[in-house]
């Protein structure tokens, strides 16, 4: 009998009012944009540090020892959010998005984090490390008119103000697809040094 592996991944939690801010955000953008979008749910959203993939169960310990070493370096510190762009780019949209600021503590605990992962077989990312919050994904069955109007949409996006966001933990999740969308259990919480 095969284990069962499980999907992971490392990122930063999104306080709930951050996510109340965001659910705002994306219920203006879904009234002028009512369709060829899937729209993320709020309640799912963090800030991804590392996708790991399909881990074997004994590789979870190791992982959360890095963590909690790595988390253990770095003193809590805070981001903002700014703009909303989309992937690849505006005329081609694939995937919509809010952009992040990234103080130095946020690139050393990516650094930090990379660099740990790596020295217990985790290969370092060929990206650049370019965080941000996925807000919507373009359907694969969106027409050339839905496509157009996601441009024209993301010209003038909505007001609202976005909170800082603080930044205490790093978290390590399990991730098991559903019909309904993905599920995300907890499975590690390492917390940053107190400032």
């Amino acid at each position: 009998m095969t284990k069962q592996t499980i999907r992971s991944f490392i990122a930063v939690p999104l306080p709930i009012a951050v996510q109340q801010t965001l659910e705002e955000w994306i219920q203006q953008l879904k009234q002028r944009q009512k369709s060829g979008v899937r729209w993320v749910n709020t309640a799912n959203m963090h800030l991804t540090m590392k996708f790991l993939g399909d881990l074997q169960p004994e590789q979870i310990s190791a992982i959360q020892e890095e963590m909690r070493a790595t988390a253990a370096q770095i003193t809590a510190f805070s981001f903002d959010l700014k703009g909303i762009g989309t992937f690849p780019g505006l005329y081609k949209p694939r995937v919509i998005w809010v952009g992040v600021t990234t103080p130095p503590a946020m690139q050393q605990l990516h650094h930090h984090l990379m660099k740990r992962l790596e020295a217990i077989g985790f290969p370092a990312e060929e990206r650049k490390f370019s965080p941000h919050l996925t807000l919507g994904r373009i359907s694969r069955h969106a027409s050339e008119k839905e496509i157009a109007g996601v441009s024209t949409l993301l010209r003038q996006p909505p007001k609202i103000a976005l909170p800082n966001i603080p930044v205490d933990s790093l978290h390590l999740y399990r991730s098991d697809l559903r019909p309904g969308g993905s599920v995300y259990t907890l499975l590690e919480q390492s917390p940053l040094k107190e400032s």
